[in-house]
């Protein structure tokens, strides 16, 4: 997960208004990543399906900030990641809780 070669994603309660504490479900970034990983043997459809849903998602959200076309820093505030980064598309990733109660520097 610190490479970015996987992403966990937490399972949320609605109802409860929190996080489950059963497994979290796991995706690669890169489904070629994963089949090397397992040697090409194990092909399961319904998994792949579901790791492309899941990075399409995460895409959509920062489709619009893509497109806005200026040079603006943009800030993506979130509570999947355990530390701040820069993505690829230099977008700043920062964690919720880190924002909420530490000085980041976002300018």
């Amino acid at each position: 997960m610190d490479a970015f070669l996987i992403e966990r994603a937490r399972r949320y309660d609605v109802k409860g208004k929190t996080y489950f504490n059963y497994p979290n479900k796991y995706y690669y970034t890169d489904l070629g990543l994963r089949n090397a990983r397992l040697n090409y043997r194990q092909y399961d459809p319904g998994h792949i399906m579901k790791n492309i849903i899941y990075n399409e998602k995460k895409d959509a959200e920062l489709r619009s900030l893509k497109l806005t076309g200026d040079f603006f820093k943009k800030i993506v505030i979130r509570m999947d990641i355990p530390h701040n980064y820069y993505g690829d598309n230099g977008f700043f990733h920062c964690n919720l809780i880190v924002f909420l109660l530490h000085d980041v520097e976002l300018f």
